[in-house]
C-alpha cells in the first residue's frame, strides 16, 4: 500500500543528505572570480526623481550640535535657489558614487536640500560638510540610506549659500 507521508519523509531525508554533501569552498578550493563588470551606482542611478528637479530650498540648521538631538532640526534658515549654475553643482554631486546602508550614520546633519519639481518636493538630500569624521550627502529611498562624499564644488556652494539663508516667514526666534 502506498503511504504518501512515508514517501515525503524519505524525500526530505534524501534532500538533507544531498545538501550535507555539498560543502562551501575552503581556502584551498577555488572561489568564483569577482564580477569585473560591477557598476558603481550614483544617486542618479538609484533615484529617478532627481532627473526632473528644477529648484532647491537649502536649509541650514541653526545649531546642529545642540544638546537636544530631537529639537535641533526645528530651528533653521533657508534659501530658495534656481538656475543652471545651482543645478550643475547639485547634479555634479549626484553623479558621485553612493554607498547604500540600512541604518543612519550616528552623526547629525547640518542641513538639507529640498529638491523641487514644479513646486513639489521630489526628494531631500541631507548634508554634513564640516564634521571631521562624518562628512556626507545622503538621501533616503525605500528605507535605505544612500551616502556619498561631498565634493569640493558642493562644499563651496553650501558655504556660499549659507549667508543668503533667512528664517522662514512666521518663524519664532
Amino acid at each position: 500500500m502506498f503511504n504518501p507521508l512515508r514517501s515525503l519523509v524519505i524525500s526530505a531525508v534524501a534532500a538533507l543528505f544531498a545538501a550535507s554533501c555539498v560543502s562551501a569552498p575552503t581556502e584551498t578550493q577555488e572561489k568564483p572570480a569577482a564580477d569585473s563588470s560591477v557598476h558603481l551606482r550614483t544617486s542618479l542611478d538609484w533615484e529617478d526623481r532627481f532627473s526632473a528637479v528644477d529648484s532647491f530650498v537649502v536649509v541650514f540648521y541653526d545649531d546642529p550640535y545642540m544638546e537636544d538631538s530631537l529639537r535641533y532640526t526645528r530651528f533653521y534658515k533657508q534659501v530658495s535657489l534656481t538656475g543652471d549654475s545651482n543645478m550643475q553643482v547639485v547634479f555634479q554631486q549626484l553623479k558621485e558614487v553612493v554607498h547604500q546602508r540600512e541604518y543612519l550614520k550616528g552623526c547629525r546633519s547640518e542641513g538639507k536640500i529640498w529638491c523641487f519639481e514644479k513646486g513639489s518636493i521630489r526628494q531631500t538630500l541631507y548634508f554634513n560638510t564640516s564634521a571631521q569624521n562624518c562628512t556626507y550627502v545622503y538621501f533616503i529611498k525605500d528605507g535605505n540610506f544612500f551616502y556619498s562624499m561631498p565634493d569640493a564644488a558642493i562644499r563651496k556652494w553650501l558655504e556660499d549659500c549659507k549667508p543668503l539663508a533667512r528664517k522662514p516667514e512666521g518663524s519664532v526666534e
